[in-house]
């Protein structure tokens, strides 16, 4: 299977989500490839694959990363998208080599997870957006979002351009990025309707919201994560 972990903005959970599904694939004993099509921010590294490795390692140590087999094809330094930071550093991005590392992993391992570059109309190039190479790749997607007040409106959006492309879509979950107080109610009320909106409006299986935690390790986040394949 070829998960692509999509976002529905920049920070809303990608790599949190990333590393959970990775860690429960990895349990299950199944040989998992991970790929960053485009990383910024490091020129020579991708900083959130080295996320998810270094949760898996610190946790349960080198062992658990023997069936894992990793792959970043494109690391630009600028903090950016991936077109301006290739760009300013003289970088053509070759997207039939992007789409090679895929298929090689994807022919390698059980599954196979892409991990996005910010929202999916991000462009990788001038006169490419992230979600039409990832039509090209035949991916299956699952969606990220935020799981309070504004998700609704970028959630939507999303799953209609996914669904306008005929990109598959198996679910999408919503990730509680911020603090709960017990005591908002009004913050409760808001996920709880986000959830079924969303629901509602895409016929679509809506997972969460996770819980508000600094480990994507945690018990309860990977409980909640592990219902997408339920």
């Amino acid at each position: 299977m070829k998960l692509f972990v999509a976002g529905t903005d920049t920070g809303v959970g990608k790599t949190f989500v990333t590393t959970a599904i990775t860690d429960i694939l990895l349990k299950k004993g199944k040989k998992v490839g991970l790929i960053k099509w485009a990383s910024t921010g490091a020129s020579k590294k991708s900083l959130d694959i080295e996320y998810v490795t270094g949760c898996l390692k610190d946790a349960f140590g080198d062992d658990i990363l023997k069936n894992l087999e990793i792959s970043f094809p494109y690391c630009l330094s600028f903090p950016a998208s991936p077109h301006l930071a290739a760009e300013l550093e003289g970088v053509k991005i070759d997207t039939g080599k992007i789409l090679y590392e895929t298929r090689k992993l994807e022919e390698k391992n059980d599954f196979l997870i892409i991990e996005g570059v910010g929202g999916l109309m991000v462009p990788i190039k001038r006169n490419l957006l992230l979600i039409d190479l990832l039509k090209e790749s035949g991916a299956t997607v699952v969606l990220v979002a935020r799981a309070g007040l504004g998700t609704l409106n970028h959630t939507l959006l999303s799953i209609e351009a996914l669904n306008e492309r005929g990109i598959p879509l198996c679910g999408i979950i919503l990730n509680n990025n911020q603090p709960l107080d017990e005591d908002d109610r009004g913050l409760s009320t808001i996920i709880e309707d986000n959830k079924r909106t969303i629901s509602e409006f895409s016929g679509l299986k809506v997972i969460g919201p996770l819980p508000f935690c600094n480990s994507p390790l945690d018990n309860k986040v990977t409980s909640t994560v592990n219902s997408l394949f339920q």
